[in-house]
């Protein structure tokens, strides 16, 4: 039996949420059997928690294989609690980190000593992206217990999506999404000022919530950009897909990114992107192919690059669909997931 210990799917404000919904969708999984243990819920986090530690001592037996997900430091030091349980009752432990704060911990002495204390009794770490397994191989040499790259999978109808060529738009106007949390990290403000240099055909749906609302709404209203800008609010997991469809291309220049599990979804249903080349970004965003990489995210660049992926939209829209629904196709990853359990078990007998 495999365990998959995350936060709650698809009602939850990070990528975990909805990057875990195409695993636990495949066959090969479905196959094989898994349980889902909630370990973070924002309606009731200690509760989530409790539940999660009683569920492992009653379920778990010898032999089973037990897959926590881990956002930053409190989540990570929660599951890290939660696989000595899983040891203690004889499974194999596998982490995954979703957190770009992970690569901030790494740069510091203490970070990577506890990181290293954390996957000293793993059976192996998965990481998303190449960029990642570099990273955590060169800040953590040391490392005793194999890494697999495995990227996030699109869920059912995301991957459905990409069968569906997007239709030649005749329409005069260009609508432009953001879709985030909405704080610093993400990059909006840095499309309303790129909005603000973009011809008026082209117009801004931000999708998203949080605490950098009001400064957003508040620069719209500086740059005189409050008739082209649209605040959509939090959009639901069953909303997503057609908030999306509405849209002519996706920009985000995030710096807060550990994958971007939006980035897929937007190639999925043909939008070209238009993102920071940063991190772990350009292995999920091809610069030329499926969107437009820029440099700095200063409103003269991304305003280029916005106009760039408009004018190549059916091209790069055509390539993203072909490419996601190659790399992140659920099945897929899921048998290249269960092999690697089963290859580490292999090793360990």
């Amino acid at each position: 039996m495999l365990f998959i210990v995350s936060t709650a799917l698809k009602v939850g404000k990070g990528g975990i949420s909805s990057a875990l919904v195409g695993f636990t969708e495949s066959q090969p999984l479905q196959a094989h059997g898994f349980t889902l243990i909630t370990s973070h819920d924002e309606t009731d986090k200690k509760r989530a928690y409790q539940q999660a530690k009683r569920q492992l001592r009653a379920q778990v037996k010898p032999g089973d294989s037990v897959w926590l997900h881990c956002g930053p430091w409190l989540s990570m030091l929660r599951k890290w609690r939660l696989a000595n349980i899983a040891k203690r009752r004889g499974a194999q432990v596998y982490f995954q980190f979703h957190s770009p704060l992970v690569e901030r911990y790494l740069q510091s002495a203490l970070g990577r000593w506890l990181i290293n204390q954390m996957l000293k009794r793993a059976d192996g770490l998965i990481v998303l992206t190449d960029w990642w397994q570099q990273l955590i191989k060169s800040r953590l040499p040391q490392l005793k217990c194999p890494v697999l790259v495995l990227g996030n999978p699109l869920d059912a109808q995301f991957e459905a999506a990409t069968a569906q060529p997007r239709p030649s738009s005749e329409k005069d106007s260009t609508t432009i999404l953001a879709m985030a949390r909405l704080v610093p990290e993400k990059g909006v403000a840095d499309v309303i000022r790129a909005l603000a240099q973009l011809p008026p055909h082209f117009s801004l749906q931000i999708a998203g919530t949080g605490p950098q609302q009001a400064a957003l709404e508040e620069l719209a209203d500086e740059l005189q950009m409050s008739d082209r800008i649209s605040f959509l609010g939090w959009v639901s997991y069953e909303q997503k897909l057609a908030v999306m469809r509405q849209a002519d291309l996706y920009c985000l220049p995030s710096r807060y990114d550990s994958f971007g599990m939006a980035f897929i979804e937007a190639m999925a249903v043909g939008l070209p992107v238009v993102a920071l080349r940063q991190g772990a970004v350009p292995d999920v965003v091809k610069h030329g192919e499926t969107g437009i990489l820029v440099e700095t995210p200063s409103a003269t660049e991304l305003s280029a690059a916005i106009q760039q992926a408009q004018q190549h939209s059916q091209e790069l829209g055509k390539q993203g669909q072909q490419y996601v629904s190659t790399h992140f196709a659920k099945e897929p990853l899921a048998k290249k997931l269960l092999a690697f359990i089963t290859q580490t078990k292999t090793k360990k007998a």
